[in-house]
Order: structure tokens, then sequence, then C-alpha cells
């Protein structure tokens, strides 16, 4: 068993870790707590500008943080899974206007749930990694997150076939895809994020990527067709931020 405990003055951070036998294989248990307090960032605080101006700084509180991660990998079958739930006191999140706001009265809870499972077939590699994350107790006005996320990658390792003259390539796709969430907005002035009283929806959309990975002595090279949905789509548009839409297919090198 191994402890490590790092602590200062705004918190600190526990990790246990102890490899395990399930059934005949070795396994690896760790599990951390986090505990954290700090003060909002000076953006958060006060900011000036033609267009946005801003001054929180005896508005806002300290924000308290509190994080608990437990997980299991099983390496020899390349298996790995989860548990984090996290407590956040004074939240703040940016409005529909983009403008800073801090929730007193309400503890934001976090809590998901992730998996990761590989495979190897001969010389194919099939990556993939599932997130449950329960809905916010929080309204979609001041968090949107997606309830279920899904990645994805697979590539053919070439290496075998091209290891006489000197050359690594991978050839493959990955996939990208989550449940119906609310999207965020973006506001260029401030360069923020925020949230969105709009009805645009992300989500539910397949987001699939071909790519051709090349290594010649100490020469990168990377060939990528992006969006391959989008061809196949009557519809070529899909919003991945409210008023900014998805790049349609193109290859990219």
């Amino acid at each position: 068993m191994a402890k490590q405990i790092k602590a200062d003055n705004f918190g600190g951070s526990l990790l246990i870790s102890k490899g395990i036998i399930i059934g005949k294989r070795q396994s690896d248990f760790y599990f951390k707590l986090k505990i954290a307090k700090y003060s909002p960032f000076i953006f958060q605080q006060r900011y000036e500008s033609n267009h946005f101006s801003w001054n929180n700084e005896n508005e806002f509180f300290n924000i308290d943080e509190q994080e608990v991660r437990a997980g299991l990998s099983v390496p020899s079958i390349r298996l790995k899974g989860e548990f984090a739930t996290k407590f956040v006191t004074n939240y703040i999140y940016c409005d529909a206007n983009a403008h800073f706001q801090q929730i007193g009265d309400t503890v934001l809870n976090l809590t998901s749930i992730r998996l990761h499972k590989d495979f190897k077939l001969g010389r194919f590699f099939i990556k993939n990694k599932i997130v449950y994350q329960l809905p916010p107790n929080m309204g979609e006005d001041i968090i949107s997150t997606p309830e279920w996320s899904f990645y994805n990658t697979t590539y053919f390792d070439l290496n075998h076939f091209l290891d006489k003259i000197s050359v690594e390539a991978q050839v493959g796709f990955d996939i990208t895809y989550c449940s119906k969430f609310k999207a965020l907005g973006y506001n260029p002035v401030v360069g923020q994020f925020h949230q969105s009283n709009s009805e645009v929806y992300a989500g539910e959309y397949p987001i699939v990527n071909a790519f051709i990975n090349m290594r010649i002595k100490t020469v990168l090279l990377f060939f990528k067709y992006e969006n391959l949905v989008n061809m196949f789509r009557k519809d070529k548009y899909y919003f991945i931020l409210d008023k900014y839409a998805m790049n349609i297919a193109a290859f990219r090198f």
C-alpha cells in the first residue's frame, strides 16, 4: 500500500493505492480524496473593456471543493473503471449575458462513472471509453452536461509491413458521441464560454474522423478527414455551440 499526502494553506489531497488479486489477475485499486479552498479567478472578480465590465471583488466568496475518486484497473485485460463525485460550494458560472454569477445557497454535485476497455486483435487496436454522468442538481441555465459520452479509436498498425524501410504508420478512425444536452454559447469579446438562453442543443451526433499517422525517421506526418458523417446528412450543419456550427467534412494535414 502506498500513501501520499499533500497539503497547503488552502487544502490538501490524499492518495491510497494497492495491488490486489481478482481471480488470478493482478489488479490495481486506488482512492483519491481532494479538499480545496480557493478564491475566484481575477478575471471572474474584475474586468474592464469598452463593451463589458464587472467588479465582483466584494461580492464573491471563496470556493470550496471536495472530490472523491475511486478506481480499479486490470492491466492484463486492458480494463479500467472509475467512480468520481465532486461537491462545490459557492460555484461560479458564466450566465447567458457572459457575466459571472455565484451560487451560494446550493452545493453543486457532479458524479460520474468512467469505463475504459481496450482490445487488441492481431494488429488491430480498439480503444473505448464510456462516461455516465448523473444530471447535475442545478438547472441547464447554470450548468449543462451530457448524461452519456462514448469515445472510440480504432486503428491498424502497419509497422510490421514497413519495418524494413524505417517507417512507422497507423491507419484508422475515431468516434465521439454523447447524449443530448443544452449547447453553450461563446462570447468572442471576452473570450469566454457561457450558458445560453436559446433552444439549441448539442449531442446525438456521431463525430467520425479517419486518419493516417506516419513517422519517417524524425519526420511526423498526420492526415485526417474530419466529420465523415457530414457527407451523408441532408442538414449539413451541426451546432456544437449556440450560433457556432461544426466544420463540414474536410481533409486536413
